[in-house]
């Protein structure tokens, strides 16, 4: 399993996600020894690609993923929304990131930007029929582009749909959503999962990225995970794909990242590296 850290590409109100200038933070992972980076990009059309193409080379870094969230946060588009040009306007967002993804070999990580449904059956009826119409669109483009999406469980506090690896698990086994997998993220699983690594078993077919939080949102080691366990059942399953840090920068994004990567390493049996 290599690791990646998550950056956000562009300045965002989501704070658990470092921010700032990238060609800094790269070389601060390179010296830490990551593999790669997993950044947040808001709108692809907003952004240098190439000076990212080039950072990218230089570090000798995968893109592990692309994240799509500030576009909710930040515009508060999503797939949900009751306007169907807002609706239309997410979509064709989404699809500039798979093409920016299939550039770079990446996942497009949907989290955030798939909406609410809302409370009442007659709301949650109409607007989870708008995701998953949403959803068969935009796999429909990401598998003609050979680029995987992949959905992240996110806690009830943050999107009252898609809270479970299951009900991810669920859709994807419907087979109406081709190129579709799924994101596990270990902060929202301890809230959300019953088992965390009874979870990860039960999804060894369709799990293609992870997320490494602790329980508090900070670097993994400053909360109650076991992530001993975590990281051994991801092993039993034979998962290949990133551990990507997606923790709020605190009390810096260098001294997060090198407590991450660190307590990671001892795990994983890799060597560390400190700043």
């Amino acid at each position: 399993m290599k690791v990646s850290y998550a950056l956000s590409a562009q300045n965002t109100k989501f704070g658990s996600i470092a921010q700032g200038n990238l060609e800094d933070m790269f070389k601060v992972l390179n010296d830490l020894g990551f593999d790669g980076v997993e950044l947040g990009i808001r709108d692809p059309e907003a952004i240098d690609i190439k000076a990212i193409e080039r950072m990218l080379q230089k570090y000798d870094f995968d893109l592990s993923a692309i994240g799509t969230g500030q576009a909710f946060v930040d515009e508060g588009i999503s797939l949900s929304d009751d306007n169907e040009d807002v609706r239309r306007g997410t979509v064709e967002r989404l699809k500039k990131h798979v093409d920016l993804a299939k550039v770079f070999n990446s996942h497009v990580i949907l989290g955030l930007i798939i909406g609410n449904a809302g409370s009442q059956p007659e709301e949650r009826e109409r607007k989870f029929s708008y995701i998953q119409n949403s959803l068969v669109e935009v796999s429909e483009f990401a598998s003609k582009n050979n680029v995987h999406i992949v959905i992240e469980p996110l806690n009830r506090y943050e999107r009252d749909v898609f809270n479970t690896a299951e009900e991810v698990n669920d859709l994807i086994e419907t087979g109406v959503c081709p190129a579709l997998g799924l994101l596990l993220d270990t902060f929202h699983m301890n809230i959300e999962e019953t088992d965390i690594c009874g979870t990860i078993r039960a999804s060894a077919s369709s799990v293609k990225h992870v997320h490494l939080a602790d329980s508090n949102r900070l670097s993994p080691g400053k909360g109650h995970l076991d992530f001993t366990e975590i990281v051994r059942t991801l092993k039993d399953i034979n998962y290949a794909g990133y551990l990507s840090f997606e923790h709020a920068p605190s009390p810096s994004m260098e001294e997060a990242a090198a407590y991450s990567i660190n307590h990671i390493n001892k795990i994983l049996q890799r060597g560390s590296t400190r700043i």
